[in-house]
């Protein structure tokens, strides 16, 4: 007997197939420009960037049907987009007050960089409501350790690699 109500179901299922659509068309385009005019220097950087859209995949395949595991994995995968976002706008800002930035870099963070983090907060938000971490097939009412601590940890040593997979990946070209 299905407990979850139909909208929350079908909204939950157009996420995890939009999201599925989503990395296979965008890797799909990165395929087709790679095959066709090949990689040029700094595509490793952008496959191993954008590598984390990778996570999401099975995130969105078990989310789909309902699977805690996919849950998890999109909470890791969007608090690392969230960090990794809040840190790059940081970052710029604290690089164009020092006025390391010149001409069109000194801008500041753009308007898609706060879209990026309203969108990642929202699904973060979203997926951390109790109705819809119960219908993903999440229980973490009765458990000691927040559902943060569970998630955070995994986020920031996955951006941990990224800086070091990125800093060799520089080295290389």
């Amino acid at each position: 007997m299905n407990s979850r109500p139909l909208q929350l179901e079908l909204g939950i299922r157009i996420f995890s197939a939009a999201l599925l659509l989503f990395i296979l068309f965008y890797f799909g385009y990165y395929t087709y420009i790679g095959m066709h005019w090949g990689l040029r220097e700094g595509s490793a950087g952008l496959l191993v960037s954008d590598g984390i859209l990778l996570l999401l995949l099975p995130a969105a395949v078990l989310l789909f049907f309902f699977k805690a595991p996919g849950w998890w994995l999109l909470m890791i995968g969007f608090v690392y987009l969230l960090l990794s976002k809040v840190v790059l706008v940081l970052a710029n800002i604290v690089l164009s007050v020092a006025g390391l930035f010149t001409g069109q870099e000194s801008q500041g963070i753009g308007a898609a960089d706060v879209f990026y983090i309203l969108f990642y907060a929202a699904v973060l938000l979203i997926f951390s409501l109790p109705a819809v971490r119960q219908a993903s097939g999440v229980f973490i009412e009765n458990k000691r350790v927040s559902a943060f601590w569970k998630i955070f940890p995994f986020a920031l040593a996955l951006y941990l690699v990224y800086f070091y997979v990125m800093f060799q990946v520089s080295f290389a070209w």
